[in-house]
């Protein structure tokens, strides 16, 4: 009897505790910081106050979304579920050949562009704009969507816009620009530095103190089998760390700088208890996606709309609305990322959103058996009959920790990470990107997620065929990555005291916080990164 009583008591304190932990667990609405991480841009004037021109297209205040908001204290389910109803009849499972992989994003701009080329003639001014669009494509990390965009449509009249946080990747955009654009003289080029975000009377700037942190201990590494450092050492300078590393004095090139508003600082600032050195701040101006559209663009229509500025859907969602709302883009292509979580629920709230507006979202998928460096995938739905197309454990609590599960299976955080893509509903001729997306995979993702789209398109209304030539971003891949160089690195004192060879072995092993050993800037030292590693 004391046995069946001491059980029963553990019994008790033990759903206690465990309904403790839920509680702990269950998501709190916090102020989240603006994290921006990967956006070009160069100073763009503008002032806190909206502009009458702003004022006018945009209503005082925005409606809330039409969705029932999955937040507060309730527990997310842990399997991807439908959260609106797009269709009025339950949703359509389609077969998913692709469905074991372990990579599920995948950077396939240029294909994407080529077969909208197959689908629009360059017959007509068009608008694009590139939202984090620094250079990082193709096999020596020089080319940008913004580069890629400009190689199919560059029709007279025709305009660009790029932005990014990173002021030396801004910069870097706007030099690569300026050599584009004799090839391209009737096209409007215009780099942007600044991070999406809202400016209020208190401040129009915004501390990405990490962000620029990061990116300068990215661009500044020596580490023998470092992407970057392995195409200096064969005196290939052109890449897109090449600004950041040349004011490091890390390069051989020999770009003409303008001074540089930030101090260089590869460490984050420190935390209180944290005894290592402090970073500098690095305070970028918000600029309102609205304004940028309305103000360097003249509200004009944006044929392509592409996004990649790590910044969390609920924060990005009040920014993209009143386009949306507008109905200012024809095509929209976003990276999502680990910002949220779980990663299905935000997608699908994207999803609802477009659904409401007369937008389909289609998630890229890449095709079975591709290289790592592939650029071919094929779009399947994920809106209208097909809207829960998703793995119902992608981005789940199993994929906490890093796992090379497939997403279909929980995955790993890199799961979470997904290019997604928008097609206005009312432009039929863009489901013809669906069937160009089978052809490359081989794959049969149906076109017809709105009534509309399943009457077959007139024949003579839609080119067939691809523009002819290889994808500049698959080249030199087939030969596989460099080996690592064999000789010995010398580390370099970089400008915030830390060598260029980043954390010692141990430290990057255990994931500890500790900081680089100091260097002195001006002091004669000499030792390799092998020294320090070991």
């Amino acid at each position: 009897l004391a046995g069946v009583m001491l059980t029963l008591y553990l019994c008790v304190r033990i759903s206690a505790l465990a309904d403790f932990v839920d509680a702990l667990s269950a998501p709190v609405p916090l102020s989240k910081p603006h994290l921006s991480a990967h956006q070009n841009s160069l100073p763009l004037p503008l002032t806190p106050p909206p502009s009458p021109a702003l004022s006018r297209a945009l209503p005082s205040q925005l409606p809330p979304h039409a969705l029932p908001p999955p937040f507060g204290m309730k527990r997310f389910p842990d399997r991807m579920q439908p959260i609106c109803s797009q269709g009025g009849s339950p949703p359509t499972t389609v077969s998913n050949p692709m469905e074991n992989t372990t990579r599920w994003h995948v950077t396939t701009q240029e294909l994407l562009f080529r077969h909208l080329r197959a689908i629009w003639d360059d017959d007509r001014p068009r608008a694009m704009v590139d939202l984090g669009g620094s250079a990082g494509h193709g096999f020596y990390l020089n080319i940008s969507d913004a580069m890629l965009w400009t190689a199919q449509f560059n029709h007279s009249g025709s305009q660009v816009v790029a932005l990014d946080a990173f002021y030396d990747y801004a910069l870097d955009m706007q030099q690569r620009f300026e050599a584009l654009q004799p090839r391209v003289p009737n096209v409007s080029l215009t780099s942007l530095h600044g991070a999406i975000g809202k400016p209020s009377g208190r401040s129009s700037h915004v501390n990405l103190d990490q962000t620029g942190a990061f990116t300068h201990f990215y661009c500044s590494r020596t580490e023998r089998r470092d992407r970057i450092t392995i195409l200096e050492a064969r005196g290939i300078t052109d890449h897109s760390c090449r600004i950041t590393r040349q004011r490091a004095g890390l390069s051989l090139s020999r770009l003409p700088l303008p001074q540089s508003p930030y101090p260089f600082a590869a460490l984050p600032p420190a935390r209180e208890d944290a005894g290592v050195a402090r970073g500098a701040e690095y305070r970028v101006p918000m600029l309102e996606l609205p304004r940028i559209w309305l103000e360097t663009l003249g509200g004009r229509h944006l044929d392509l709309l592409k996004v990649d500025i790590d910044l969390g859907f609920q924060e990005f969602s009040e920014h993209l609305l009143p386009l949306v709302r507008a109905r200012a883009f024809s095509v929209m292509v976003m990276e999502t990322d680990d910002m949220d979580s779980p990663a299905w629920l935000r997608i699908e709230e994207l999803s609802c959103m477009l659904w409401e507006h007369e937008y389909a979202l289609f998630l890229k998928v890449p095709c079975a058996g591709a290289k790592i460096w592939s650029q071919r995938a094929a779009y399947l739905p994920i809106s209208g009959r097909y809207h829960a197309q998703l793995p119902a454990e992608m981005g789940g609590p199993k994929s906490r920790g890093f796992r090379r599960l497939a997403c279909n299976l929980g995955g790993d955080p890199q799961c979470w990470v997904q290019d997604v893509l928008a097609l206005d509903l009312r432009r039929p001729e863009l489901r013809e990107l669906v069937r160009l997306g089978n052809e490359e995979c081989g794959v049969d993702y149906p076109m017809d997620v709105h009534p509309s789209w399943s009457t077959p398109q007139p024949a003579h209304t839609v080119r067939i065929s691809v523009p002819p030539g290889g994808l500049v971003t698959e080249e030199g891949f087939p030969s596989g990555l460099w080996p690592p160089l064999v000789k010995v690195l010398t580390a370099r004192c970089l400008p915030d005291g830390t060598w260029s060879c980043g954390r010692t072995a141990s430290a990057s092993r255990d994931n500890s916080a500790a900081a680089p050993p100091s260097c002195k800037l001006h002091a004669n030292e000499t030792v390799s990164c092998q020294e320090l590693w070991d």
